[in-house]
């Protein structure tokens, strides 16, 4: 977590770029902005917008979170590495479960442990099965027990196609082979030097709004999916979390 929200020396390139409207990615806000400004959009926008950062960007970014520390964990000598790496049927079932959580980023692991040669092929097949993918956060979002139903049925069916695929194939089956290449890697300009510092700049700035709002976003978010209206439970006014949400979207994609 320090390493997302630890804020990295850049040019004074990437400073004045990535807040002037030079920079093309400051469209889009500024016009969501204009569209909550008018008041013959204003209510829609701000549903809208809410709808996207409570029940989407808040599962998005705990899921994240979750990927991130269990690509970690898993990749230490402990226990769980020991009990997942030695056994086939453990592969296969983790990599089940890592592809239900909602988002692609349980495939994304698995898939690299696959190429590092710690999972074998039939986690690869038990993960693609299993996973929804982005469509699990609507989903959620919208119908929360069959959603869970439907994570429960891809975790059976993914377990049981990873174990016959492991019947048939050798856990290297499909496994690229890797190439080493010891010729360092230099920038082709100072330009494209400029643009990865502004990159770093955006996304250690995103990281540290991240690294707050993480938990009540994600609160708020579990909230929601089960149609608890926020607002009455917290006796706050209508429209409070409604324009709160339309505020930090707009205010992340500043970013």
């Amino acid at each position: 977590m320090d390493r997302l929200i630890s804020f990295l020396p850049s040019s004074s390139t990437a400073k004045t770029t990535q807040f002037s409207l030079s920079f093309k990615r400051l469209l889009l806000p500024i016009s969501l902005a204009a569209l909550v400004a008018a008041p013959a959009t204003r209510e829609l926008t701000v549903t809208t917008l809410s709808d996207a950062f409570w029940a989407v960007s808040c599962y998005v970014a705990l899921t994240l979170a979750v990927y991130h520390w269990l690509a970690l964990y898993i990749n230490k000598d402990n226990v769980f590495s020991k009990l997942v790496h030695q056994s086939r049927s453990n592969q296969v079932v983790f990599a089940a479960l890592m592809g239900a959580l909602p988002g692609c980023g349980g495939a994304i692991v698995v898939t690299t442990q696959f190429i590092s040669g710690k999972l074998g092929f039939g986690a690869v097949v038990a993960v693609l099965v299993s996973t929804m993918g982005d469509a699990a956060f609507l989903l959620i979002a919208s119908e929360p027990k069959t959603g869970l139903a439907m994570m429960a049925m891809g975790v059976i069916v993914g377990t049981a196609s990873g174990r016959i695929i492991n019947l048939f194939h050798a856990d290297d089956f499909l496994r690229p082979k890797q190439v080493e290449n010891d010729e360092p890697v230099r920038s082709c300009s100072s330009q494209s030097q400029d643009k990865e510092a502004v990159s770093k700049k955006a996304i250690n700035l995103q990281g540290y709004l991240w690294s707050v709002l993480i938990i009540p976003g994600a609160a708020v978010a579990l909230l929601g999916s089960f149609q608890v209206d926020v607002n009455q439970l917290l006796a706050l006014p209508e429209m409070s979390m409604e324009w709160v949400g339309a505020i930090l979207l707009i205010s992340s994609m500043f970013l």
